[in-house]
Order: structure tokens, then C-alpha cells, then sequence
């Protein structure tokens, strides 16, 4: 039962953690699509400082992207196979007390 539980938490947190993420490369496209046109202060321009930290941010992300992916795929592989194998081992003759008789 306490497995069940940390595994809920796991999923969880992992969906909070995937949900900020994608909120925050959200902002990142809106802030630079909104302030794309914006008035240039010249060599010190605050604003452009701000469009190139979301640039580099949007890279990095996506650097890191595949690897994320990857990830995932595999441990929701192996979680799966961990159920299906524990459905498959939970029905036996023995565990519906089936009396065999020879």
C-alpha cells in the first residue's frame, strides 16, 4: 500500500514539475513575441537583456528535451511492464485455491 502511495506522489510531482516547465516556456514565447517590437534603448537595452535570457532559456529546454523524453518513455515502460507482470502473477491456481486432482 505504501508502495502505491509513493508512486502516486512520484506521478505527481513529476505532472507538477512537467506543468511548470511548460508554463514557463509558454511565458518565454508570449514575453518574445510581445516585446519583439519593442523600443530600443540602444547597446544597454533592459528589455533586450530579458529576450535573450528567454532565447537561452528556450535552447537549453530544448537541448534537453530528447533526453527528457527518452526518459520518460522508458520509465513508463517499466512501470507498465511492473503492472502487467504483477496482474499476470496474481492469478495462479494456487492463489483461487483450484484443487487439482491427479
Amino acid at each position: 500500500m505504501q508502495q502505491r502511495s509513493q508512486t502516486k506522489l512520484a506521478g505527481m510531482l513529476g505532472l507538477g514539475m512537467c506543468s511548470l516547465l511548460l508554463l514557463l516556456h509558454v511565458c518565454a514565447f508570449f514575453y518574445i513575441a510581445h516585446e519583439m517590437v519593442h523600443e530600443c534603448e540602444g547597446e544597454h537595452c533592459h528589455t533586450c537583456e530579458c529576450i535573450e535570457m528567454c532565447e537561452v532559456f528556450l535552447q537549453q529546454v530544448s537541448g534537453l528535451l530528447p533526453l527528457v523524453i527518452a526518459f520518460l518513455l522508458s520509465y513508463s515502460v517499466c512501470v507498465h511492464s511492473v503492472i502487467i507482470l504483477k496482474n499476470i502473477c496474481r492469478h495462479t491456481p494456487v492463489s483461487t485455491k483450484v484443487r487439482l486432482n491427479n
